[in-house]
């Protein structure tokens, strides 16, 4: 009995053993089964965070989040070989961003100056149907810069979503009819003819945004016309460049002194535009953009470090960012180029001495300060500027040469030029067409005047789309 009792034991521990063997291989096979046909398909169909990244899906989890910036879906619409889409106004919406307020702690911040894809590692992307209007898209960019603009200069620094990276092709057209900025075109064509063929009374009304190339355009002014219709000192009539200061201001004083002396060209770099400026008889407006960050920094270094603003040549000088802090409050502000071209007048222009000069030549931004633009307001600035004649962007100026003689007649085209002769001293790496203040500023430093310019990196952005636009579509 014994000895069967022990057979019987022994049978039943390997039946319970088989069982055991026979469960993991089925488990086994479940997970096989799962990893293979389930796990693998969803991990080929989701594209990874990293792979999100790189092609400028956005990883910020922010409500306002712009969602829809992968490259190859959101601009595929502005290709030449899209299908065309009925073109739609945006209506004026309520976001505003603060001209002077400081947006976010840089040190919480994507270094712009580096790879992106390392910024918001464990936030999920969000993928929405990409918009087919090209103006919604513009306001979607504008409402991103107001939620969160450090969001927006990465997009436009290292997207390009409105392919104004380069030039490619001035032969062709790369742009929708239905999905251009500057389409149609909304200046007087007639006057331009007029200019050429030198009808009296037209000259140019050259809006001289401070260290973006104006002297560059007044220059090549001197090469293109004779000496004695161009005021001897940088295009200025009045000598200054401001034009909407008394007596400057009245349009019957100005022209005046424009057909008295005999002058063709007349350039306004202190003041503001005025929207009444377009009222003028005879008048084809141009005016010339540069990187807004290089543009300041040009203003830092040509103020500041070359001792231009009373300092003593041996005194210390004080970091770019210091400065701009200085600088902001009192002079033009966050988003020059958005607040140069508004366009709003003002009522209560100051008392002039008896040279017609006021001491405050920053006078005319002042109603800007802390006051937030609104869409209404980058609209406003974005239609003016449309208006104009000429639009010049410093980076592109060797492929100017086309639009100024079509426009203006003139063959000689700007170049990048130093006014000062101390400016000679500087390296020749900083002469050269590039991102001055990259290579200058610290990456903390950059980031924070990227950030608090977003909207007029994004308005700086628009104009070259512009520019290229009218270079290669010239039949608009």
């Amino acid at each position: 009995i014994s000895v069967g009792e022990k057979k019987m034991e022994s049978d039943k521990k390997n039946r319970s053993n088989n069982r055991v063997h026979v469960i993991g291989l089925i488990v086994i096979g479940c997970v096989v089964w799962i990893v293979l046909y389930v796990l693998d398909p969803l991990r080929n169909e989701t594209p990874s965070l990293k792979d999100t990244t790189s092609v400028g899906i956005s990883t910020t989890s922010a409500p306002a989040q712009l969602s829809n910036i992968e490259k190859k879906a959101d601009i595929s619409f502005l290709n030449k070989n899209s299908k065309p889409t009925e073109n739609q106004e945006s209506d004026p919406t309520k976001p505003t961003i603060d001209q002077n307020s400081n947006p976010a702690d840089p040190a919480k911040q994507v270094d712009h100056k580096s790879n992106p894809t390392k910024s918001n590692e464990k936030s999920n992307p969000t993928i929405s149907k990409p918009k087919r209007n090209l103006n919604e898209y513009i306001k979607e960019l504008y409402e991103l810069g107001v939620s969160n603009p450090h969001e927006l200069v990465r997009i436009l620094e290292e997207t390009d979503p409105l392919q104004t990276s380069t030039i490619s092709n001035t032969n062709s057209c790369e742009y929708d009819y239905n999905n251009r900025i500057d389409f149609p075109t909304i200046y007087t064509n007639q006057t331009l003819t007029d200019f050429r063929n030198h009808q009296s009374g037209t000259f140019i009304f050259y809006q001289h945004l401070r260290k973006a190339g104006g002297t560059a355009f007044c220059t090549s002014a001197s090469q293109n016309m004779i000496s004695k219709v161009i005021p001897p000192y940088y295009c200025m009539p009045d000598n200054r460049g401001s034009l909407a200061t008394p007596p400057w201001n009245n349009p019957t004083f100005l022209l005046n002194h424009i057909h008295q002396k005999g002058y063709r060209i007349v350039a306004n770099e202190w003041d503001a535009f005025y929207e009444s400026f377009f009222n003028l008889p005879g008048a084809v407006f141009g005016t010339t953009f540069r990187h807004p960050i290089d543009r300041w920094y040009s203003q830092y270094r040509f103020e500041h470090l070359e001792h231009r603003d009373g300092s003593l040549p041996n005194s210390p000088r004080i970091p770019m960012l210091q400065w701009y802090r200085n600088q902001r409050g009192w002079t033009m502000g966050t988003n020059y180029y958005i607040n140069t071209f508004i366009g709003d007048s003002d009522l209560h222009p100051p008392s002039v001495g008896p040279n017609g000069r006021t001491g405050d030549f920053y006078w005319t931004y002042h109603k800007y300060n802390h006051k937030p633009i609104s869409y209404e307001s980058f609209l406003r600035a974005l239609k003016n500027i449309r208006r104009f004649h000429i639009i010049l962007v410093t980076e592109w100026l060797d492929h100017s040469q086309t639009l100024l003689e079509n426009g203006l007649g003139w063959t000689v085209a700007p170049l990048r030029v130093l006014p000062h002769e101390i400016q000679a001293k500087r390296s020749e790496k900083d002469k050269l067409v590039g991102r001055v203040a990259l290579r200058m500023l610290s990456t903390e430093d950059y980031n924070q005047l990227a950030d608090e310019n977003a909207l007029d990196l994004l308005f700086f952005t628009i104009a070259k789309r512009i520019f290229l636009e009218r270079l290669q579509c010239p039949s608009s």
